[in-house]
């Protein structure tokens, strides 16, 4: 939800997911005294496709998005993370 408590952002479009868990390494920027601080992460889950769809009101601070669609959707269903690797 966005600061006046509309929905912004919801999952509409659900498939099947591919049988295989696949890796996808991250990385997690968290602001610090001495600037930002990098920390390497990796996830592993079965991608598919679809995913998250949304709906931006045309005056708030996303109002670039309102309107359109997602060229790709992709989600890591079943995910499982790991941090500081």
């Amino acid at each position: 939800t966005d600061a006046m408590g509309r929905v912004v952002a919801f999952l509409d479009r659900p498939s099947r997911s591919w049988p295989l868990r696949l890796p996808v390494p991250l990385l997690v920027l968290q602001p610090d005294a001495a600037g930002v601080r990098i920390t390497r992460a990796a996830a592993t889950g079965r991608l598919r496709f679809g995913g998250p769809g949304w709906e931006f009101p045309s005056d708030g601070p996303l109002t670039l998005l309102a309107g359109k669609r997602p060229l790709l959707a992709l989600t890591l269903a079943d995910a499982e993370a790991r941090f500081g690797l």
